[in-house]
C-alpha cells in the first residue's frame, strides 16, 4: 500500500545517514545530492552536524531553532555554524536520540534543498550496537527511541523557513546495508566469513557476516573513530592558539590528509592555515591516521580466520592503505573491499535497496490488479454467452 499525505502526494522519500559529524542525506526522486553539488570542494550531500547556543543575528543564512532540552523549562536558541569554535558535542552514543540529532536532520533538510510541501518518509541509521542486541536480534527499543525522536521532536525553525513534516520513519543498522551491496556480485562459499567495519567520527562498527549474506555471525561497537585525529590535533591548535574547533580542525585535517582516493593532497590550504603550526600538525595526523589503522588491525587480527574485509564510513579513507600493507601477508589487495565514495556508501545502499523493494511491490500490485482485471471481463463475456 502507497502511503500517502493530507495532499494524497505519496510521501517524499529522504535518506540519511545522520553520523555524529555530519549527515549524508540522499532524495533520489529529486536528483538529491546533483552532480555539480560537488563543485567548490563541498561534498556532495554532506551537511556538517555543528551547533552553537547562540542569540543569531537577523540576517544569518544559517538554520536557527528553539529548542525544549528539558519538559517544563523555557526554550533555548541553537544555530547551525559549522565554524563555531564553542560548538555543541556529537561525539557520544546520546546523540542518536536527542535534540542534536533532531537539529542534525532538519538542518540537512534545508540544505540539501528539500521542499517542505511534502510530507516526509525519514529513514535513517542506527550504529550497529545500537541497532542489535546481544544475541543479534533488532533492538526494538533502541529502534523505537530512535523514531520517537524525530517524530516528537520538540523543536520550532525561526525566521522565514518552515519545519519539514516527518510523517513516516524508518531505522537502518549501519554496515549492514553496505555489506550487503559490496558482496552481492561475489561469488562467496557458505562458510566464509567477511568482517565489515564502518569507521566513523566517534565509534567503529564490526560485523561479522556469514557466506553471500546468510546472517550475522557477530555485531560490535567500539568506541573509537577520526575523532582521535580531533583530540589529537586540538592539543597541537591549543599549543599554537590556534582555532580548536571541530570544523576547523577536520576540515585542514582533510585538506591535508593523503588517502585512498587522493593520495598526493595539495598543501597550500593548510600551510596558509596553520603557519608555524604546520610541520608538527601534519605529523601528528599522519600519527593518528596510523592510530585508528592500527585498532582496525587489531579487531581483524581478533577475527581470524576471514575470507575478506569490508572498509567502510568517512574514515576507511583513511586507514584503507595502512591496513592493506599491514595485512599484505595474510590478504591480497582484493581481499580488502572499499566501496565508492565509502562516506556515502550506506545512504545510497540504503536508497537502492528501498526502492528495488518497493518497485517489486509496486509491480506485484499492478500485476494483481491487472489479473482481477482480466477475471472480470471474463466473467463478464461468460454472462453475455
Amino acid at each position: 500500500m502507497t502511503d500517502l499525505n493530507e495532499s494524497n502526494l505519496p510521501l517524499l522519500d529522504v535518506y540519511n545517514d545522520d553520523g555524529s559529524s555530519g549527515s549524508k542525506m540522499s532524495v533520489p526522486e529529486l536528483n538529491i545530492p546533483s552532480n555539480t553539488d560537488s563543485e567548490n570542494g563541498k561534498k556532495a550531500g554532506y551537511t556538517p552536524n555543528w551547533f552553537k547556543f547562540h542569540q543569531a543575528p537577523d540576517n544569518s543564512k544559517e538554520c536557527q531553532f528553539e529548542v525544549v532540552l528539558n519538559p517544563g523549562t523555557r526554550p533555548v536558541r541553537v544555530m547551525h555554524s559549522p565554524t563555531a569554535v564553542d560548538a555543541i558535542g556529537t561525539n557520544d552514543p546520546a546523540f542518536q536520540y536527542d535534540y542534536r540529532c533532531v537539529l542534525a536532520v532538519h538542518t540537512a533538510l534545508h540544505e540539501m534543498g528539500v521542499p517542505t510541501d511534502r510530507d516526509l518518509h525519514l529513514h535513517v541509521t542506527l550504529p550497529v550496537s545500537d541497532f542489535f542486541d546481544k544475541n543479534n536480534n533488532k533492538n526494538t527499543i533502541n529502534v523505537e527511541r530512535k523514531r520517537k525522536v524525530l517524530l516528537e521532536s520538540n523543536v520550532k525553525i525561526i525566521g522565514d523557513r518552515k519545519l519539514h513534516s516527518i510523517k513516516k520513519v524508518s531505522v537502518y543498522p549501519e554496515s549492514v546495508t553496505v555489506a550487503a551491496t559490496a558482496l552481492k556480485h561475489l561469488v562467496i562459499d557458505e562458510l566464509d566469513h567477511t568482517a565489515v567495519y564502518d569507521i566513523g567520527f566517534t565509534t567503529t562498527d564490526e560485523v561479522i557476516i556469514s557466506g553471500q549474506f546468510t546472517g550475522i555471525h557477530a555485531s560490535q561497537g567500539h568506541s573509537f573513530g577520526m575523532s582521535i585525529a580531533y583530540e589529537n590535533l586540538k592539543a597541537v591548535c591549543d599549543r599554537y592558539n590556534l582555532p580548536n574547533s571541530q570544523g576547523y580542525i577536520m576540515t585542514i585535517f582533510e585538506s591535508l590528509m593523503p588517502t585512498h582516493e587522493n593520495p598526493s593532497p595539495d598543501e597550500s590550504r593548510a600551510q596558509r592555515q596553520l603557519k608555524n603550526a604546520f610541520d608538527e600538525f601534519k605529523q601528528v595526523a599522519l600519527d593518528s591516521q596510523i592510530e585508528v589503522a592500527n585498532k582496525i588491525c587489531e579487531l581483524i587480527n581478533a577475527r581470524k580466520p576471514l575470507m575478506r574485509v569490508v572498509l567502510t564510513g568517512g574514515g576507511s579513507l583513511n586507514v584503507y592503505n595502512h591496513v592493506v600493507n599491514a595485512m599484505r601477508d595474510y590478504f591480497t589487495e582484493d581481499d580488502i573491499i572499499i566501496p565508492n565514495n565509502p562516506q556515502r556508501a550506506l545512504v545510497e545502499s540504503i536508497a537502492l535497496n528501498y526502492h528495488i523493494k518497493k518497485r517489486s511491490e509496486q509491480k506485484s500490485q499492478e500485476a494483481k490488479k491487472l489479473a482481477e482485471a482480466r477475471a472480470l471481463i471474463e466473467s463478464s463475456e461468460n454472462v453475455t454467452k
